[in-house]
């Protein structure tokens, strides 16, 4: 996928972790190895995956279920073009 998802993943992310969203996505990249080339739909989606798990952790159920359905609405709006 083209590297314009994570620019809009972070911009999404933005009100929630402020300046810290771009540094969110790197640790979570790190986390799960893949911080190698072009990543897969199915790669950010486990990226999304990590982030939801630590938005449960710091803000609850509420605010992760939002956090991951605007991420992957936006890798889903990216792999079909619109």
């Amino acid at each position: 996928m083209d590297r314009s998802v994570e620019e809009k993943m972070m911009n999404f992310m933005k009100p929630m972790f402020g300046d810290m969203a771009r540094k969110t996505i790197e640790n979570q990249k790190e986390k799960l190895n893949l911080t190698r080339g072009e990543l897969t739909y199915e790669q950010y989606a486990k990226i999304v995956d990590s982030i939801y798990t630590l938005c449960m952790k710091m803000a609850g159920a509420a605010i992760a279920d939002k956090m991951r359905n605007g991420l992957l609405q936006i890798l889903d709006e990216n792999r079909t073009g619109r």
